[in-house]
């Protein structure tokens, strides 16, 4: 069996879908015989796997807004025209991408296994609209070209039905792990920092705005103060974040943090009172999964995947509802015994998840398709 691998998603500082990336395929490739993995960062993959193709660096994704949207149209391209043309001939029987990026045209005897994590550009169409083309005329081609389709929570294999009509029977549900090595609580004494925690705040969607108007009710009778990881802290929502903090007098006690590395960002997850992680939308939710690893207690919204990842083990809340997230924010600083239980409910919930397990069933969905393809 012969596997192409695209993880030209994979850039120099991974996140989101090259973090997954690199940890399913760092775990795939030595299941594989003759695996053909393409990608612009193969030092990411921790891979002594001599049939890794380096490509060119501008089909990776990029920094910047005009930037990112640019490289984003060059890995179309590659994906669809020289990857197919030039690159796979007829030389494989599966293509496997650990993201949406999947072909629409496959090499006469070839099958296809494509890993689809959400659909936000269907569920916010005016946030991302350059990517509606893909999402309403490509997609839907890549999904009749799929033998099988791989999401990571029982909500995006929703939306692939309610979106897409695609066959409930060709979808697999394989959810997410996490880096067990990285992210574990410390072997000293649980200290509580006197803050809470918000990650990923780059979007409107992730409804940072509602914990911040959240955390303004409580700044009074609380000591603690208000740490948000924003990615981007240039873009325009962080802008109005930042704004939105100086209005109501508070920007000595919000603290807006960009870019950090994994030990930095364990670090945070220890000494936070709680993450605050009331997202409007998701496709799994990885950062409520490693602060519950670090032995953090979470607070999340109780829509979208985030029930199916935290279940009872996070403190659930209408994400709608800014006095829900006041009182689940003071109810958790406030309560002793609250936040223990939460901290032991969520080291135990998090032992439920591995990427050796994710990896795993990635595999077996491939040998199935591969079996199928050769009746």
């Amino acid at each position: 069996m012969k596997i192409a691998l695209n993880a030209t998603i994979i850039e120099d500082k991974p996140r989101g879908l090259g973090i997954y990336a690199i940890n399913v395929l760092t775990r795939l490739l030595p299941q594989i015989e003759n695996p053909v993995v393409f990608t612009a960062h193969p030092e990411n993959l921790k891979s002594s796997v001599s049939h890794i193709k380096r490509v060119n660096g501008w089909v990776r994704p990029a920094s910047g807004k005009l930037n990112r949207k640019f490289a984003a149209a060059l890995r179309f391209f590659w994906t669809q025209i020289v990857l197919p043309l030039t690159t796979l001939g007829g030389r494989i029987d599966i293509y496997y991408s650990p993201t949406q990026h999947g072909l629409i045209w496959l090499p006469k005897g070839s099958s296809q296994v494509v890993t689809v994590h959400d659909l936000l550009p269907l569920q916010y169409p005016s946030l991302r609209r350059h990517q509606q083309l893909y999402y309403k005329v490509f997609l839907p081609l890549v999904l009749k070209k799929s033998a099988a389709i791989i999401t990571v929570s029982e909500s995006t294999k929703r939306d692939l039905i309610q979106f897409y009509d695609y066959p409930a029977e060709r979808i697999h549900v394989i959810y997410n792990g996490y880096d067990q090595d990285t992210f574990k609580p410390s072997d000293n004494t649980v200290s509580d920092g006197k803050y809470f925690l918000v990650v990923n705040a780059h979007h409107p969607y992730k409804n940072a705005q509602a914990v911040l108007d959240a955390y303004k009710n409580l700044a009074d009778s609380l000591e603690h103060e208000l740490i948000i990881m924003a990615p981007e802290p240039d873009s325009r929502y962080v802008r109005e974040l930042k704004s939105s903090a100086s209005l109501h007098g508070l920007e000595k006690r919000v603290h807006f943090k960009c870019y950090v590395d994994s030990k930095e960002l364990v670090e945070l997850y220890r000494g936070a009172t709680a993450l605050v992680y009331p997202s409007l939308y998701e496709g799994f939710g990885l950062p409520p999964l490693e602060a519950m690893a670090c032995g953090c207690p979470v607070i999340v919204s109780s829509t979208s995947s985030l029930p199916e990842v935290c279940g009872s083990a996070a403190y659930s809340v209408n994400p709608h509802d800014t006095a829900a997230i006041s009182g689940a924010m003071f109810k958790v600083a406030t309560d002793k015994a609250l936040r223990a239980r939460l901290r032991e409910d969520g080291l135990l919930r998090a032992k439920l998840f591995s990427w050796d397990k994710t990896a795993e069933g990635i595999y077996e969905v491939i040998t199935r398709v591969y079996g199928e393809s050769k009746r």
